[in-house]
């Protein structure tokens, strides 16, 4: 049924009247608060600015003040700033507490370099505050991103209301003094994180006994408890207990074998074992049944061997696995194994050894290739095996090794069920050929010393992403449904011939539903040459580039090439100049109108009139070539849905003039997010 042109008008105001519509205004209170309690402390306080929000900030349930929210965290920043963003956050700190109104918090952190011994007290005043207030999460950390002093009054003393909360379920500390005056009793405890802290080995037992709900516990460094050796501290008890403990982490601690066999018998329901530069002992014998997951992390300073037996382990991922005996492997479905440079030197005796390793772990893998083990040669290690066998390996990475063509042929062909291939600067081979109906996800990273090229059939592989693609012969791809295609900048010169080149390797993958490439300037060549572009039945497509007066033509290919085209993602690149190499400035010679040039545009774009719905637009800055891109997309885009821009807070008010940008289709909409940063 044809619907009537007045209801279809009248179905559209109607759609455009309830975007208008404020809805965040129409919350309640309490939700706009718990809203509010998820954003950082110091901008949630912002928002009395806004006449719905008024004083909701005061009812906020998560209190978080971090010093590092004031500077960047690159370990240098000059005295006086720190200084003043230290008094700034202090002053935060201590207004918000006098006018919080809320009875409960369920958050509170501490973030802040103790740098001046006379706030202690006052310190102590804000930890009481967050106690009264019954928090549940307690985060404190007197080293934030500095350096603590080294003696005893560069750490914060505890205050021993903490050690006595029945409410309290996590309790972080960094760079504090543990000194209890009264019995600790800690009973919702269930997570402990201890980093750098002072404290003795009687205390520490004090807090495992009063802890009994204990469910995770980290410890990394200490002064005064360096050794962990419950047996010489436990009284009455023989043997320290964990009786709800599924998470264990231990980092830098001295354990002889006698506590370690102690330690993981005491905890009966413990799935998680983390054990980073630990030492001390020679043998783990893990029998429990609920322990799945365990990562070792060997750091030793002598040439010692430890015992690993794991018969019921799934997850097993162990650096320095060439000073390790594996025994009883037979149920770990996930292995990672990495070598240390500082002991393995490759020795022959030591290829036999760590060749054992791969026989028991037949069945997964992940190999970091060091500088120790950099020879991958299955071929001439194992014994009595022709081929090596991975029968139920379904995900490989090798990174940094070499491999012959013999070699990969045979580790391809004895791996029938994998899945996911990922080779990261990994050299030797000059032809992959996957003929596994299993294969699917392929990722190859080319960063070799040479100039040879690999040749890549893949009739089954459905995700292809290759590094280096200047250098690659591509075949049977027709499968291949995502393609993400970059350039070696060190080697590709920019030439004539190679553009040639790798315009047969977009040819081939014209079919593929979406694409990825930071090859744009080869699409600015072929426009500037008149060189034809195939048409491309792409439906997404991210690009990862610099936006330059030279990177406009690339698009205007990429758009005008792609009449199926319904996602654009770019993802812009800092830097104005596009050129690495002398031989790329053949391309200067070129003139291009960068200020009308998609106004000169005179050629149909079928994406735009028809199929593009989606544009999303990253690190998005006020430039001109940035805003002439948008205006342009905007003006001509006739279905477009959302137009949506990630960038950083303090550009928000540009958003107005965006906006005000005309459009050509009716129902497109503009969004805006912050920047996120890692």
């Amino acid at each position: 049924m044809v619907m009537p042109v007045q209801a279809f008008v009248k179905r559209q105001k109607v759609a455009l009247d309830d975007d208008q519509i404020d809805r965040i205004s129409s919350l309640p209170d309490e939700l706009l608060a718990h809203i509010l309690s998820f954003l950082p402390t110091k901008d949630a306080v912002k928002t009395v600015l806004i006449r719905r929000f008024g004083n909701l900030w005061t009812s906020i349930h998560n209190l978080d003040f971090d010093e590092c929210l004031y500077h960047k965290c690159n370990g240098v920043f000059y005295y006086e700033d720190r200084r003043v963003n230290e008094e700034r956050l202090i002053n935060l700190i201590r207004h918000l507490l006098i006018l919080h109104e809320r009875s409960d918090i369920h958050r509170f952190c501490l973030k802040l370099q103790l740098n001046q011994l006379k706030l202690a007290n006052e310190i102590d005043t804000w930890i009481r505050f967050a106690m009264r207030k019954k928090v549940k999460v307690l985060d404190l950390d007197f080293k934030a991103c500095g350096y603590a002093y080294d003696s005893p009054g560069g750490y914060h003393k505890l205050p021993n209301v903490v050690l006595t909360s029945d409410i309290l379920t996590e309790l972080k500390l960094a760079y504090c003094r543990v000194e209890p005056g009264e019995h600790i009793r800690l009973r919702s405890l269930k997570n402990l994180s201890l980093e750098d802290v002072l404290i003795s080995d009687k205390t520490m037992i004090e807090i495992i006994y009063g802890s009994p709900a204990l469910e995770s516990l980290f410890l990394y460094r200490y002064y005064g408890f360096h050794k962990l050796d419950f047996s010489s501290c436990v009284e009455p008890r023989e043997h320290i207990q964990f009786p709800s403990l599924k998470s264990l982490s231990l980092k830098d601690m001295l354990i002889s074998d006698k506590t370690m066999i102690e330690l993981i018998s005491g905890c009966p329901t413990l799935e998680s074992l983390f054990l980073f530069e630990c030492y001390g002992f020679h043998r783990l014998d893990f029998t429990s049944l609920n322990l799945k997951n365990v990562v070792i992390e060997l750091n030793w300073k002598d040439s010692s061997r430890l015992e690993v037996s794991c018969p019921y382990m799934t997850s097993l991922n162990i650096i320095g696995i060439e000073r390790t005996d594996l025994y009883n492997v037979s149920p770990v479905v996930d292995a990672a194994l990495e070598f240390d440079d500082a002991y393995f030197n490759c020795a022959r005796g030591e290829y036999r050894e760590v060749k054992l390793r791969f026989e028991q772990l037949h069945d997964c893998l992940f190999l970091y290739g060091c500088y120790g083990f950099h020879k991958l040669d299955f071929s001439s290690c194992v014994e009595p095996q022709e081929h090596i066998q991975f029968r139920s390996l379904k995900s490989l990475s090798l990174k940094d090794m070499l491999i012959s063509d013999k070699t990969m042929i045979e580790l391809i062909s004895g791996c029938p069920a994998l899945e996911s291939l990922f080779l990261f600067e990994c050299y030797g081979f000059h032809r992959l050929d996957f003929t596994s109906l299993n294969l699917k996800n392929v990722v190859i990273e080319l960063n070799w010393k040479d100039s040879s090229r690999l040749e890549v059939s893949c009739p089954y592989v459905t995700s292809l992403n290759i590094t280096g693609i200047e250098r690659t012969d591509l075949y049977n791809v027709s499968s291949v449904v995502d393609a993400a295609l970059e350039f070696d900048n060190y080697y590709f010169n920019c030439d004539r011939g190679e553009y040639r080149e790798v315009k047969l390797l977009f040819e081939q993958l014209h079919d593929a539903v979406t694409l990825f490439t930071r090859s744009v300037l080869v699409f600015t060549i072929w426009e500037l040459t008149k060189s034809s572009c195939p048409s491309m039945n792409w439906r997404c497509l991210v690009l990862k580039t610099m936006l330059t007066e030279w990177h406009f033509p690339g698009i205007a290919s990429l758009l005008r090439n792609s009449p199926n085209l319904e996602m654009l993602d770019i993802h812009i690149m800092p830097g104005t100049n596009p050129f690495y190499h002398r031989d790329d400035q053949w391309l200067m010679h070129y003139e291009i109108d960068g200020e009308n040039f998609w106004d000169l545009q005179q050629s149909t774009f079928h994406c735009l009139v028809s199929h593009l719905k989606t544009v999303r637009i990253h690190n998005f800055k006020i430039e001109s070539c940035a805003v002439k891109l948008v205006h342009f997309l905007l003006r001509n885009a006739c279905v477009l849905e959302k137009l949506v821009i990630e960038t950083k807070w303090e550009l928000y008010p540009y958003k107005e003039k965006l906006l005000c940008l005309p459009r050509a289709s009716p129902q497109a909409v503009i969004l805006f997010c912050e920047k996120c940063y890692s």
